[in-house]
């Protein structure tokens, strides 16, 4: 299926802005660019001067709509990027994206917290002046990570479905092509080869690490779901140009086995989280600039070894600068303290992971996506994979993906 990439863009406009340098090109350029570095130096440089000017990374409006729909999740991100998306993305994958996440968070958020006989143990743990991190930490704790982990295995199912001849064809085709037609790619069965070589090894190795597990369960998750979760990815950011990360698939998965160690829980075999999507829009890109995808596979390899070293160099001088986590770092004072807190549920299990809803879940986007695609042909502007995105987004991030592609379509689309 050839997919737009819609991000890939970006690369290639900024790829060909800094290689050629022409002056039309560089004053556009700059024109986005000088704005862009003023907004950055107000919303970042007021943690310099010790004072924040503009609330990282969003602006929290739960104060005001707590008093009409208590429990649900409204703010403004403040950060760029959300924006800038949009402005890329069509109306119906940004209005799909938007429709999904208001549901999820803000009315399904309300209903749950005013019926508390759906989820009590949320409905206990609110209280009002929640703030928007806090919110999101509980309700992923106590109601969305069951139907998160269906909706994504769900959509990969059907993704997987709908272009199984493709990937069929593709697989026939890539083992009977001769030399010359790879000249730009490494040969399928090499990649084959080191797929099932990094995939086979995580899990052999994990397996003699934390021996208690059973070897099939890191077998299934390296090499089955981590295909089905690649495949979404690439389709995913072939579509709309970004992929949620599957949330906790591997402690999902330990959950369900009678294992009661703690090593298993903390380290993993191979899981996919959407890499390959990332991979595959920088071969469009590739392939936009002129550039043998052989040659981009050659300089991230070496790339990848240069992070490992410089890496630690640089996470060292953040350490140097202020703590981790501090308000100097405003993600980590967000998302440390949820991961923290979910692995300590998860290892004493007190998060309840429910099967049958994440079958129900996953039954749920497989239906949605052959749906829309039904719609679609009666054109229905609808989008299944950006509505299912739009699951994970957080209204804060969506809300600005939406107004950015209204800017996007209706102002700068007409000049």
């Amino acid at each position: 299926e050839r997919l737009e990439f819609p991000f890939a863009m970006i690369d290639v406009s900024l790829i060909e802005t800094l290689t050629t340098q022409r002056g039309e090109i560089m004053r556009i350029f700059m024109a986005g660019f000088y704005p862009g570095l003023s907004y950055g130096a107000i919303l970042y440089g007021g943690y310099s001067l010790g004072a924040q000017i503009i609330p990282l990374p969003w602006a929290d409006l739960t104060w005001f709509t707590e008093k009409y729909i208590p429990g649900a999740i409204v703010g403004i991100a403040t950060d760029p990027a959300s924006f800038a998306y949009g402005l890329l993305l069509p109306l119906s994958a940004s209005g799909s994206i938007l429709i999904g996440s208001v549901i999820i968070w803000i009315l399904l958020n309300y209903i749950f917290t005013v019926n508390p006989s759906f989820f009590p143990d949320w409905a206990r743990e609110y209280y009002p002046g929640m703030m928007i991190s806090s919110i999101y930490q509980r309700t992923l704790q106590r109601i969305w990570i069951s139907p998160q982990i269906g909706f994504a295995l769900g959509l990969a199912g059907a993704l997987v479905a709908s272009m199984r001849k493709s990937i069929v064809e593709a697989v026939s085709s890539g083992i009977k092509a001769r030399k010359s037609a790879n000249k730009y790619f490494p040969s399928l069965i090499f990649a084959t080869l080191l797929y099932l070589l990094g995939s086979l090894g995580s899990a052999i190795l994990f397996s003699l690490l934390v021996p208690e597990i059973p070897f099939y369960i890191p077998i299934i998750i390296s090499l089955v779901a981590s295909f089905m979760i690649g495949a979404l990815s690439s389709h995913a950011v072939g579509k709309i140009g970004f992929f949620p990360a599957v949330p906790y698939l591997w402690q999902s998965t330990v959950y369900l086995t009678p294992y009661q160690g703690c090593s298993g829980w903390l380290i993993s075999p191979y899981v996919c989280t959407g890499a390959p999507g990332g991979a595959s829009q920088a071969v469009k890109v590739a392939y936009l600039t002129e550039t043998k995808p052989k040659d981009y596979f050659k300089a991230w390899v070496i790339a990848a070894v240069l992070n490992l070293v410089f890496g630690l160099l640089i996470v060292d001088s953040f350490w140097r600068l202020a703590p981790i986590p501090s308000s100097v770092y405003p993600a980590s004072m967000i998302y440390w303290p949820i991961y923290a807190t979910n692995d300590s549920l998860f290892i004493t299990r007190q998060i309840k992971l429910d099967p049958l809803l994440m079958l129900f879940s996953g039954a749920f986007s497989f239906a949605i996506f052959f749906a829309g695609s039904l719609l679609q042909k009666i054109n229905i502007p609808f989008s299944a994979i950006a509505f299912i995105t739009g699951c994970y987004t957080l209204p804060t991030s969506s809300i600005t993906i939406f107004l950015g592609s209204l800017i996007g379509h209706y102002v700068i689309g007409r000049y």
